[in-house]
């Protein structure tokens, strides 16, 4: 399987050079491998480049994206029409993508979880601040200009919450695990199955996230169950203000947030989503990503199928919603 990116946008939890995937697979970052690699996967970063080989018909090629489409349209200027009927499979954060390959997923987070060694009630005995926010992405995307409208609206209901990232100047070291709650403000609005780490990185260090921008589902379909606040789930800022507040006061309505944390079980969190929101999709048990990537191949070489993308611009950007790609 052959990375094509560009040297300098290699992250460092991708998968390493010849590292094995499941499946039996083995991932290169060498450009001549281009014509002997059963599969290359081509970053959305370099989209816009002129691929500098003619492709083989055995060959399989992916779409990998993990960033919102408003933000590739028009930020990046990617293109897909470039590549009529080029790629065969998509990976990306959808969950109806070939390979779905989500920000993170809620088994790594319980795995994560089993090896902390502080308790909820030492987790929750730190706590002393009500809120924060960190923003450090403040391009004048459509996305951004939604949140910080929101923003504005909470503070007017009287939210109280530390504003730090780059977006507000303020570099302060802060013991994130004091704090109760995390607004997490994802910057694509209403882009499908979107989700940014911050959600995770909330979760992962203690604070319950209070979440704008993607849809409800999307969100529970992700998350372990009454482990976030989400911003539509109430007619208005001062409604989702005052809950909040409701909620830092009463110790046993804050603990139910952490019930997850404590039982840790996959299969008792599917239930509770599956009985109290019976329509939504759980792709909790599915192997993603990195994983999935290798499996798929085999599966499409032993069915001997052919597939083909006819219009990587049709499922990249007219498949999504007018709030997420609207001007």
């Amino acid at each position: 399987i052959l990375m094509w990116v560009l040297e300098s946008d290699v992250q460092s939890w991708w998968p390493k050079e010849n590292t094995t995937l499941t499946g039996n697979c083995r991932i290169t970052y060498k450009p001549q491998a281009a014509s002997t690699a059963n599969v290359t996967v081509i970053n959305q970063r370099i989209m816009n480049y002129i691929l500098p080989w003619k492709p083989q018909r055995w060959q399989y090629f992916v779409w990998w994206s993990e960033e919102n489409p408003w933000n590739l349209k028009h930020f990046g200027k990617r293109d897909p029409s470039l590549f009529p009927g080029f790629f065969n499979l998509t990976m990306t954060h959808r969950r109806d993508s070939d390979i779905f390959f989500p920000t993170w997923s809620k088994s790594s987070l319980f795995q994560e979880m089993e090896h902390a060694t502080e308790s909820v009630d030492e987790l929750l005995r730190r706590k002393y601040y009500l809120a924060l926010w960190e923003a450090k992405d403040c391009s004048p995307s459509r996305g951004n200009q939604i949140r910080m409208k929101f923003a504005v609206a909470l503070v007017k209901a009287g939210l109280k919450y530390l504003k730090i990232g780059a977006c507000f100047n303020n570099y302060s070291k802060v013991d994130i695990r004091r704090y109760m709650f995390y607004v997490v403000m994802v910057d694509g609005y209403h882009c499908r199955d979107y989700l940014n780490g911050q959600i995770w990185h909330a979760l992962v260090n203690g604070l319950v996230p209070v979440v704008f921008g993607p849809y409800p589902d999307d969100v529970r379909s992700q998350l372990p169950y009454h482990s976030y606040i989400h911003a539509e789930e109430f007619s208005s800022p001062k409604e989702l203000v005052g809950y909040i507040n409701m909620v830092s006061r009463n110790k046993t309505l804050y603990r139910e947030y952490f019930t997850w944390r404590e039982s840790l079980d996959l299969d008792l969190d599917d239930a509770l989503i599956r009985t109290h929101y019976p329509d939504t999709e759980l792709r909790t048990r599915e192997a993603t990503g990195w994983s999935r990537l290798c499996e798929r191949y085999r599966e499409l070489v032993a069915a001997r199928e052919t597939r083909v993308i006819s219009s990587l611009s049709d499922y990249v950007f007219n498949t999504e919603s007018r709030e997420c790609m609207g001007p």
